[in-house]
């Protein structure tokens, strides 16, 4: 299941795809509304002026190897939290008290208030009365259909909410 470098590769190779026409697109309107015949308010020239500098850094990164091989590395970390995760430990989904996040989680963000708030607040509406929200390692708000869906490509966890 955990076979997320393999999908990294494939979406960063589509996303790079799209960044470059985008990035192309946006020269040429530079070129043709922004220049000595502005067609476009200088407001808006501004605007796609940003976009195509975001754009230029973006195609840039992925470029890079390094880059690349932290994109597919974060990809293939957060798949086995979530696909091969018995009990899914150190994630919101943890069994334990709704008010009270698991220890991994409390080490974790020990330093961002405001993110503990946020998951504790959305692990109280997962949980409400209940100290577990597992049904045989997966979320149990997850449709079965789904479940034995993704139990069939390897998985032995679901710790995720769609």
């Amino acid at each position: 299941m955990c076979k997320g470098v393999k999908e990294s590769k494939k979406i960063s190779a589509e996303f790079k795809k799209l960044a470059k026409n985008i990035y192309k697109k946006g020269l040429s309107i530079v070129k043709k509304d922004c220049g000595t015949k502005q067609t476009k308010t200088k407001e808006e020239c501004k605007n796609i002026k940003i976009q195509i500098k975001y754009f230029k850094k973006l195609l840039h990164n992925y470029n890079d190897e390094k880059q690349i091989k932290k994109k597919q590395k974060f990809v293939l970390e957060t798949c086995k939290k979530q696909f091969c995760n018995e009990g899914c430990k150190g994630t919101i989904f943890e069994d334990g008290l709704a008010n009270k996040l698991p220890k991994s989680m409390i080490e974790k963000y020990k330093n961002n208030q405001n993110t503990k708030k946020l998951l504790i607040n959305q692990r109280k509406k997962n949980f409400g009365n209940k100290k577990s929200v597992l049904k045989d390692n997966f979320f149990e708000g997850i449709k079965t259909k789904e479940v034995k869906k993704h139990k069939k490509e390897g998985a032995i966890s679901g710790c995720f909410r769609i």
